[in-house]
């Protein structure tokens, strides 16, 4: 990433200044895999909390498999991270997954479209 200076938000206030970030992630940050989502709101931060749902185990003939789905009453899932986020940040949150979704999906719309190559002579 190329070198920005710090430059002053406002002239009329030169103590407050607009710096680059520089992104960092460090090897040992795990990747978690997470099918289940909740948001919470506290007063002045959100919470999302991230799951791992795993289907049961069941064994045996589809009869008794039956048997044994009808005996559960819930499937449990495990809580793998917990992310606060100051609430004045949400909306910027949101937005961007919005609009990141939106471009991967216009690409993978374009890459399913079919490509007819002709031959010119």
């Amino acid at each position: 990433m190329a070198e920005e200076q710090a430059t002053p938000k406002k002239e009329s206030d030169p103590k407050v200044f607009v710096m680059p970030l520089e992104w960092e992630i460090p090897p040992s940050i795990a990747t978690i895999y997470a099918n289940n989502v909740i948001v919470q709101y506290g007063e002045n931060e959100c919470y999302v909390l991230f799951f791992e749902g795993m289907p049961p185990f069941v064994t045996g003939t589809p009869e008794q498999m039956a048997e044994q789905y009808e005996k559960m009453k819930s499937v449990k899932t495990k809580c793998v991270a917990r992310v606060a986020l100051p609430r004045a940040v949400m909306p910027k949150v949101v937005k961007m997954l919005h609009d990141n979704q939106t471009i991967v999906s216009e690409m993978e719309s374009l890459a399913s479209k079919p490509t007819t190559i002709e031959a010119r002579q």
